[in-house]
């Protein structure tokens, strides 16, 4: 459970689902639920920027990220599917999952020490400028740097 958007909004989740809460500015009164996700994938870590931006392509954009073991997937807004990725390493685990100062950076850690950097682009750009797969999946996270040469903590 997590409050975000200045106390504004909760998120809950268990292992299997994710609910959106919307306190409507009236944080006297009990908050309404905004949308449910029943996960394509068991929700290991979850996390959901806790301030969006004013201004530009990513105002006021909420992401949210769910990972299961060494895969992720990345919603937007009222849950919608925006991007999935995975860090190429089934013997590794997510375990944190970290926004960059500006939105555009996700930093996904590992179980063994390793930090894997992910693109986070604004919806608008997904849909103009990712390859969407043939088969109707999910467009996939680029990866900033090497993929297999993550950064190590000690670095």
């Amino acid at each position: 459970m997590m409050l975000y958007d200045f106390d504004d909004k909760l998120i809950v989740a268990d292992s299997k689902q994710v609910r959106l809460w919307d306190f409507f500015n009236h944080k006297e009164e009990v908050p309404e639920l905004v949308t449910v996700l029943e996960s394509p994938i068991k929700i290991d870590c979850l996390k959901v920027n806790l301030v969006a931006e004013r201004d530009g392509d990513r105002a006021n954009v909420f992401y949210y990220v769910v990972a299961c073991k060494d895969e992720f997937k990345i919603y937007y807004g009222r849950l919608d599917i925006l991007l999935q990725g995975n860090i190429d390493n089934k013997m590794d685990k997510i375990t944190s999952i970290e926004f960059g100062i500006d939105t555009c950076k996700l930093y996904i850690g590992t179980e063994k020490g390793f930090i894997h950097i992910f693109e986070l682009p604004c919806p608008k750009e997904v849909h103009q400028e990712y390859k969407k797969p043939k088969n109707g999946e999910t467009p996939k996270a680029k990866r900033i740097g090497r993929e297999d040469a993550p950064v190590r903590i000690e670095d």
